[in-house]
């Protein structure tokens, strides 16, 4: 009976492992749709991944894509003076 005490444990320990694994073709999918829009001009197209995967793989560098491609308004005004 000792045993049975470490089963819920056991059954914790997989679960957590199953959730932590992601599924190979979501990832490739995720890259081949990064691939996709990581140099693009047009920061839609980066906001777009952003929002399918807003916790994904390349999320930062996403965000680092967007704020090169917007323009600060602040920065904006400066230069039509």
């Amino acid at each position: 009976m000792a045993g049975q005490s470490l089963l819920p444990e056991f059954l914790e320990a997989i679960k957590e492992d199953a959730v932590g694994m992601q599924d190979p073709h979501g990832r490739e999918t995720e890259l081949s749709f990064w691939e996709s829009v990581r140099e693009s001009d047009n920061a839609k197209l980066i906001h777009a991944y952003l929002e399918k995967y807003p916790n994904g793989e390349f999320r930062a560098r996403a965000q680092i894509r967007v704020g090169e491609l917007t323009p600060d308004r602040h920065h904006v005004i400066e230069r039509r003076k």
